[in-house]
């Protein structure tokens, strides 16, 4: 959890479209295993 909140709690000299990225990506890949595991 703490990896998620260093990304969200970064300073905005970033992109906020690559942040947004980032957080879809990580949600996709938590969202996987936990659908299949759900199916399953």
């Amino acid at each position: 959890m703490t990896g998620i909140q260093k990304i969200l709690t970064r300073p905005q000299q970033e992109n906020p479209a690559l942040r947004l990225l980032i957080i879809f990506g990580l949600i996709l890949l938590l969202q996987i295993p936990l659908s299949q595991w759900w199916m399953g």
